[in-house]
């Protein structure tokens, strides 16, 4: 027990660490305007003077991206135009990083959001395919006793909660930078599994450890990544 505490806070610290001593190099992402619509139909069209946002089209939220430096700062009004009817909003385009706006169609509103819609459940939904996809792989390998369950069971809650923490609010994927802090992030998980299980796994052999935590780390990486992006931007 004492062992196995121990190299959890290992592995709280090296979570931590590793990933810090790249962020000071790191730049913010360029300023940009996102406006979130619900169930927005195929043929709303937006704009802001003569600039027209990106699209993207979620599940539940189509999203509408404006990039600031295209933006004039005279350019104030958000023009909304369907087949029925068209209408005006006021929208701030100054200067700053988390333009988040909610537009709601049927009451003519546009909202200032802190976070985007759709990304509010992504650190839950990171920590349960992290679980399900590295605990398959996990079993996959042979790994049967309790005691080693126990452990893939802390190591991957102090990393993930740790790549959560380090990545902030960054968790929309819609610029480079983010996606950056994310594989940053990731190879300082990979870093931290490999000396956890590597210290605590028992169960079985030094060269099916490592081959696990490689093999684990990717899938989730990849395959967990596509999936969060299918939902959330």
């Amino acid at each position: 027990m004492k062992r196995f505490l121990i190299a959890l806070m290992l592995s709280l610290v090296l979570t931590v660490s590793v990933p810090l001593a790249v962020c000071y190099a790191n730049s913010g992402p360029p300023p940009a305007i996102i406006i979130a619509v619900s169930g927005a139909p195929s043929d709303l069209k937006l704009s802001i003077g003569t600039q027209t946002p990106v699209r993207e089209d979620k599940p539940f939220t189509s999203y509408f991206i404006f990039d600031r430096y295209d933006l004039q700062m005279s350019e104030t009004g958000l023009q909304v135009a369907l087949p029925d009817k068209t209408f005006n909003l006021t929208i701030s385009t100054n200067m700053t990083y988390r333009n988040y706006f909610k537009l709601d169609l049927e009451t003519q509103t546009l909202t200032r959001v802190e976070s985007l819609p759709g990304t509010e459940s992504v650190p839950a939904l990171m920590i349960i395919l992290t679980l399900l996809i590295e605990g398959g792989v996990f079993y996959l390998f042979g790994y049967r006793q309790w005691r080693s369950w126990q452990i893939f069971l802390g190591v991957n809650l102090v990393t993930q909660v740790a790549l959560i923490a380090w990545l902030g609010q960054s968790t929309s994927f819609i610029d480079m930078y983010a996606i950056f802090g994310l594989i940053v992030g990731e190879i300082g998980v990979f870093i931290v599994e490999l000396i956890a299980f590597g210290l605590l796994l028992r169960e079985r052999g030094p060269i099916r450890r490592i081959s696990y935590v490689m093999l684990a780390n990717f899938l989730s990486l990849f395959v967990g990544g596509y999936i969060i992006s299918v939902f959330a931007i």
